[in-house]
């Protein structure tokens, strides 16, 4: 067993500088502004149709929580496609995984 640290541990002030790079800020800022949508999104819909009770003979609030649950889906998509395509070694298979 190594008790020693590992190479690959940063410090707080290493982690800092790689945060605010310039190739890491397009990511904060897209899946922030991701985020930041869909649970704006979610408590509009929230607030303008409640979901308890639900209203299965309301056409707005079926299409709003239609539209509420493939927001939340597709971020959620996105945000693994953007784990999995950044973490993959090959550009090609992490593409293939993301389209597949």
């Amino acid at each position: 067993y190594n008790n020693t640290k590992s190479q690959n541990n940063l410090n707080p002030e290493d982690f800092i500088t790689l945060l605010t790079s310039s190739t890491m800020m397009f990511p904060i800022a897209f899946y922030g502004g991701l985020c930041l949508f869909a649970i704006i999104y979610t408590s509009v819909s929230m607030y303008h149709h409640p979901f308890v009770p639900p209203d299965r003979d309301n056409v707005d609030w079926l299409n709003s929580w239609l539209m509420t649950t493939a927001i939340q889906y597709y971020t959620g998509i996105l945000c693994l496609c953007g784990v999995v395509f950044t973490t993959e070694p090959r550009l090609w298979a992490g593409l293939l995984w993301c389209i597949g």
